[in-house]
């Protein structure tokens, strides 16, 4: 089974940490990854790129139209049979990640998506909260939880059938294509969890700077895939994260 992998980077360093631990993957026998990194940058991270060589496909796209037209570009550019998205401030927990979610595609059911947990650190790698892997009969996912992107693979004909990312979306096109995929679709019916962290994402990203649009562009999201009367969850989502971030705030106070 091929699993294609892809990163989307623009003006981050960061990426050469997350391809390190993308290259540092351990298959089983018969597995094959392939790396795609799209990349938009005008800075030093375009030669940083250049030292990988052929262990990664470097993609330079025609315009600058944002993350998710970057991401389709990027899935049009592969062939695996399943696909997966780190972002370059991100990086696995250890080389056994991609092992781990090729053996659950493969395991009985034929899932079209797995996901795990997702370890959120501060900038200086220090863990903050584990999220929980997203439990598809829960109230709360039926209410749209989606889980973190990062640690979410897909089999390819899940985009194959419900289309690509839509690139109106600056921040929460991931959670609008999920929206689409798993409720309206019934991708939810064949999820997979896998119970342990997968990945480690950085705190600092666009979505935690732009925490306005992306709460705007979440309500968008459900109204696009049917979800009117379900923004409460999202306000309840975004006020557990200002509590966090208090919480967060008094504890380095007090260290």
């Amino acid at each position: 089974m091929i699993l294609s992998l892809i990163t989307v980077v623009y003006n981050d360093v960061r990426v050469a940490r997350a391809l390190d631990s993308v290259l540092a993957q351990r298959l089983d026998a018969g597995d094959s990854m392939e790396v795609v990194v799209v990349d938009d940058s005008d800075d030093e991270t375009s030669e940083l790129l250049r030292r990988y060589g052929d262990a990664i496909t470097v993609v330079r796209p025609p315009a600058r139209r944002g993350m998710y037209a970057a991401r389709n570009i990027g899935i049009q550019r592969t062939c695996g049979e399943v696909i997966g998205f780190l972002n370059a401030d991100d990086h696995y927990v250890d080389s056994l990640v991609i092992r781990d979610v090729l053996r659950a595609f493969r395991s009985p059911g034929r899932p079209l998506m797995v996901h795990g947990r997702t370890t959120v650190v501060d900038a200086g790698g220090r863990p903050l909260y584990t999220t929980k892997p997203l439990n598809t009969t829960t109230r709360r996912a039926l209410l749209g939880y989606m889980g973190e992107d990062p640690s979410t693979f897909w089999r390819r004909t899940v985009f194959e059938r419900h289309g690509p990312y839509r690139e109106d979306y600056r921040i929460a096109g991931d959670y609008e294509f999920a929206l689409r995929a798993l409720y309206r679709g019934g991708v939810r019916r064949r999820a997979r969890p896998i119970a342990r962290t997968l990945t480690w994402m950085e705190t600092g990203g666009l979505s935690s700077r732009n925490e306005a649009l992306q709460f705007r562009e979440r309500v968008r999201a459900r109204r696009h895939s049917g979800y009117h009367l379900f923004c409460i969850p999202i306000a309840l989502e975004f006020l557990e994260l200002a509590l966090l971030k208090v919480k967060r705030t008094v504890r380095q106070a007090l260290e």
